[in-house]
């Protein structure tokens, strides 16, 4: 179900690099007791950065992407850290949101693939706003119902700014 969601997001993959399913599991687990902790809710002022470096995607429609898709995964389904950011994606909205992707109909999953492409938004605008050393707005990443708004308080503060 992850590669349908991101397939509607990126479009086909093809085979990529793995790593041990063991290392994968430890990168897993430590993000999902992140999430326990702090009951599925991060605020992008808070979250640490080895997180954000591990949950990092490519915008859909850049080059990176492009490489993205190359190293999703093999055919096979073994794990690659790069599908690290969908499964905590996916792991959210069940916990918190009782969404569940494997049941999901067509319908369903463009929400989610919109959802996830709102999610890389904000992913790599917290990283750029850390990386240039400029104040970002604080709002929770999963916060998916209100994604909306918080693109506007982004698109504000932008304006702002010029």
């Amino acid at each position: 179900m992850l590669r349908k969601l991101l397939n509607r997001l990126f479009g086909p993959f093809s085979s990529g690099g793995v790593i041990p399913l063991g290392e994968f599991l430890i990168l897993l687990q430590k993000s999902y007791a992140y999430l326990r902790k702090h009951r599925y809710r991060v605020l992008s002022t808070e979250l640490p950065d080895d997180l954000l470096q591990k949950w990092l995607m490519p915008m859909p429609d850049e080059k990176q992407a492009e490489e993205y898709k190359r190293s999703f995964a093999r055919q096979n389904d073994t794990l690659s850290q790069t599908q690290l950011p969908v499964f905590v994606f996916d792991h959210v909205l069940q916990k918190r949101f009782n969404r569940d992707i494997s049941t999901f109909d067509d319908a369903e999953m463009e929400i989610a693939g919109g959802d996830l492409r709102i999610y890389i938004l904000l992913l790599n605008y917290i990283f750029g706003m850390r990386e240039a050393g400029r104040p970002l707005i604080e709002f929770d990443i999963f916060d998916v119902e209100n994604y909306d708004a918080i693109i506007e308080r982004i698109e504000a503060q932008e304006t702002e700014r010029e």
